[in-house]
């Protein structure tokens, strides 16, 4: 199973407090739920529950049975609303008070892509939004020419959508480097 399983809203909340609850008691050295990455093209990638129990695996075993059938059944009930971009734009610009927190769900390394869209900045920019901040965009060579022209320097540069055609393409901007580390 994969499916989008936000923890910070019920259901999931309360089942991840149960998991917690069960090694808090010394039910369980340690009980995860791996949610699996829908943008990920393996056959291992699905949902599972994790056991480790202290020498004991058929306890361990035992003790999945029932968060794995739990888990199970949150399948196609905990998906949020997903916007088009423009649409997330707008309603971050006009909410009455922030931070307002936007996230590319599919622009998720961890999910098995670079983390180098544009889709997102691109849109802001051609919005004119100003008063925002975006994190983080993987671009090594862009990194690596910042940090070579230093602090404070202003340079044309070209920076993401290089590993995909569907990432959005390079942003060629006039930048300052305000800070290396």
């Amino acid at each position: 199973m994969i499916d989008v399983l936000p923890t910070s809203r019920a259901p999931m909340r309360g089942f991840v407090d149960k998991l917690m609850a069960l090694e808090e008691d010394g039910t369980a050295l340690s009980i995860s739920a791996i949610h699996g990455f829908m943008a990920g093209d393996a056959p291992d990638l699905g949902a599972k529950i994790i056991v480790v129990s202290d020498g004991d695996k058929p306890a361990g075993n035992g003790l999945s049975h029932d968060p794995g059938m739990e888990l199970f059944s949150f399948r196609g009930a905990t998906k949020p609303e997903f916007l088009a971009v423009e649409d997330a734009l707008v309603r971050a610009r006009d909410a009455k008070a922030g931070p307002v927190v936007i996230a590319d769900v599919w622009d998720n390394p961890g999910g098995g892509v670079a983390g180098d869209s544009t889709i997102l900045l691109r849109t802001a920019i051609e919005m004119n939004m100003t008063s925002i901040a975006l994190g983080t965009i993987w671009d090594p060579m862009a990194v690596r020419l910042c940090h070579a022209a230093g602090e404070g320097a202003v340079l044309d540069l070209r920076f993401s959508g290089k590993t995909s055609a569907f990432a959005g393409a390079p942003i060629d901007a006039t930048v300052t480097v305000v800070k290396t580390a």
